[in-house]
Parts: C-alpha cells; structure tokens; sequence
C-alpha cells in the first residue's frame, strides 16, 4: 500500500476558517486500466480551506485491483485541523481488448552507421496503446542494411500477465536517409538547415560522368565521391566537381520577407545579428548594406535579372573553406567528410 498526499491548491485567502465546509466525493464506480483517474469532489463553502488527496492503491491481482481516494479539506493555517473528509473507490478492470502492434513504416535521416548494433526507438512505431497495465510489450529486431537504406524486421510480442497469453506481430521498419531518389548528401544552408538535391551532377574536367558503378555500395556523398576518384583514376590536373540545378538556382529560398527582413535592418527596426543573414542581405557585395541592395533585390524578384550581377549568387563553404565552386583534386582524396554550407544572395531567412 502507497500513500499520496498532494495539496491541490487554495480555495480562499481568509485567514480564519468559516464553519460549514462540506465535501462529496463522486460514487464508487468501476473503471478501465486506462482510463485517466481525474475525479473532482463538489465542495461548498469552502473558503479559508485546502483540499488535500490521498489515494491507496491495491493491486493484489487482475480481478481485485482498486484505488481508494479520500479527500479532506483541511485549514489553510492549521493543515491538522479537518473540516470535512470524504472517500470513494474504483474498482479497476483489466485490458481485455485485443494486443495492438504498429503499423509498417518508414523513417528518414538515418544513416548505416547510426543504425548498426543499435535499437531504432522513434516516435510513431510503438504500440498505440502504452498504458494498457496488464499488457507488456518487448521486441527483438533483426536489422538488414541495404545501403543507402536500412530495412528492421522487428518482431513483437505482448504478454497479458493477467491471463498469461503471448500475441506476437512483426513490423517492417524502413530508415532511408534521404528522400526518393536523392543522394545522402551534408548540404545546409548558412543556417544550419538541412539542404536536400535530387538532381547532383558529378563531372570530371566538365564533363558528367556516370556514377552508378559506385552507387549500390555507398551510403553518403563523401564515400561515392572517394569511389569515384579511386575508379577513375584522377590524375594531378583532372577536376572533379559536384553541381546542381537547385543550389545554383538565384532564387533558390527567396521569400518576400527577405525584402522586408532587409529594409528593417537598414531603418534599424530590426538589425540582422547573424553573420549568415548580413552576407546575404549585400547583394552588390560592396561591404555594406543599403538601400542599392533592396533595388537589385527586387530586380531579381520581378525578372529583370535572369542570374545575379556583381558575381556568383551562390557561394559555398567546403569542410569548412569558402568556394565559388565544389571542385577537388586528386590532393583532396580520400575525403573523410564533406560537409557543404550553401549561401545565396537574398535569401536572410536561411530556408
């Protein structure tokens, strides 16, 4: 047996108690193990008192398990003082419906490693019901990496300990890095937000060259591209560059708040404070920010320009050295990481 005690809040501020105080408490009824154990008593005049909750719990078997609760209102100045006290009981049935297990699914941003000799436990592929008390659940998974993707075969079982039978389900669960038919790539704006490209090109000395010899083995751009390298045999002058219609794109997360965004900073309504949005908002490059970065700003916008003036609209950082390009040499393999920041004129955002 347990006891609780748990003050639930004032009812007055009077400083002394009133006589005629009176608590009822619900009736005595007869509930399911899930159900929420919220019930309220009715109380009248009850100013200059508490009301205090105790609940013993009895859970001696599936078909004698009950909670009593007894509320008290107490003085707010002298607890030990008990205007009024009331008890009631529910009775507490099992949970006799059938075992629920879930659904197949499928999860992104996963990566191989990040899988392997480890349980996935994620939102979404458990059992819908966690608290159904005399259900317990466990599960054993085999794990199956087919990179880029990794397939879980998860089998579970759930255990009614009240009449002692075993139901058991199996669950596929599907991780995949990356959306369909994409590369798992480490692309992120100057914010930190996660870049997804479908349409990478790989080119040697300008010219595209077919990836797929290293496609079925490689879980991440950085290992395809030491693939590559190692298989073409890259020499000292060749050049082996990465690109993409949607990074060089000049509108590519322009929004009409960065026009907003951009003419708060300059009337000081609003200062950028992020190095990443004061890149982007100097559109001419000249060093500052002004009222000639909104006019080439809105330039873009309504189509006067089909591509940035004043240079590249598109700037990257490459393992963290800033580029007008991604360009390696043969010096540059094998890559350990390639982790690319993206940055675009215009876009203050970052999304």
């Amino acid at each position: 047996m347990k006891n609780v005690i748990t003050l639930i809040g004032v009812l007055c501020s009077c400083s002394l108690a009133l006589i005629g105080q009176t608590i009822t408490c619900p009736p005595t009824q007869t509930i399911s193990c899930t159900s929420e154990i919220d019930f309220p008593p009715t109380i009248e005049d009850g100013v200059g008192y508490v009301l205090e909750e105790e609940r013993l719990f009895n859970n001696q078997s599936c078909d004698n398990s009950s909670i009593t609760i007894t509320y008290s209102l107490a003085d707010q100045n002298n607890p030990d003082e008990v205007a009024d006290q009331c008890s009631f009981t529910l009775t507490i049935t099992p949970y006799e419906s059938p075992s629920q297990f879930p659904e197949d699914t499928i999860i992104s941003r996963y990566t191989v490693n990040e899988v392997l000799g480890k349980s996935v436990l994620a939102e979404g592929i458990f059992p819908p019901i966690q608290n159904s008390c005399n259900i317990v659940y466990s599960f054993v998974d085999e794990i199956v990496p087919l990179n880029p993707e990794v397939f879980i075969f998860r089998r579970w079982t759930a255990l009614n300990w009240c009449t002692g039978g075993v139901t058991a389900a199996a669950q596929e669960i599907r991780l995949t890095d990356i959306p369909e038919g994409s590369t798992l790539t480490n692309i992120s704006d100057c914010n930190g937000t996660e870049i997804f490209v479908k349409d990478l090109v790989i080119s040697l000395n300008d010219e595209v060259i077919d990836v797929q010899s290293c496609s079925p083995f490689y879980d991440s751009l950085h290992h395809r591209m030491n693939c590559l390298a190692e298989n073409l045999l890259v020499l000292d002058t060749d050049v082996l560059s990465i690109s993409s219609s949607e990074l060089s794109d000049p509108l590519l997360g322009l929004k009409l708040d960065d026009l907003i965004n951009i003419q708060r900073h300059i009337l000081g309504i609003k200062r950028f404070e992020d190095d990443c949005s004061m890149y982007a908002a100097d559109i001419n490059r000249d060093g500052r920010i002004s009222g000639a970065d909104l006019v080439e700003l809105r330039k873009m916008f309504v189509g006067i320009y089909a591509e940035w003036p004043f240079g590249n609209g598109t700037f990257y950082t490459v393992n963290g050295e800033e580029r007008n390009s991604i360009e390696f040499r043969k010096s540059d393999f094998p890559l350990d990481r390639l982790d690319i920041i993206v940055s675009n004129k215009g876009n203050t955002t970052g999304n």
